[in-house]
């Protein structure tokens, strides 16, 4: 049995290339690390196409990127999860 969740459409103030561009590139994550609290980075890992992080009730995740659809669609899945999953970003 699956589920399908949807988030709500967000607007972005920057044109779509410049998101996909900084989104499709998880190493972009570098830029925002100084922001996550410290007790929060232990497990913290990501390059270019996965990122992992521990949490603390259910362990690592990590997750890939398994599509690019320049510059619109970003699809992931999970490498290791207690529940698999996987989803989109889609820039209109």
């Amino acid at each position: 049995m699956s589920s399908k969740f949807e988030s709500s459409v967000r607007e972005i103030g920057y044109d779509q290339k410049t998101v996909y561009d900084c989104l499709s590139d998880l190493s972009n994550l570098e830029r925002i690390r100084e922001r996550i609290p410290q007790d929060q980075l232990e497990g913290f890992s990501f390059d270019t196409d996965h990122i992992a992080v521990k949490a603390s009730m259910i362990g690592e995740i990590r997750l890939r990127i398994i599509e690019r659809e320049a510059p619109k669609t970003i699809k992931f899945e999970t490498e290791q999860s207690p529940v698999p999953f996987n989803f989109w970003i889609q820039l209109l």
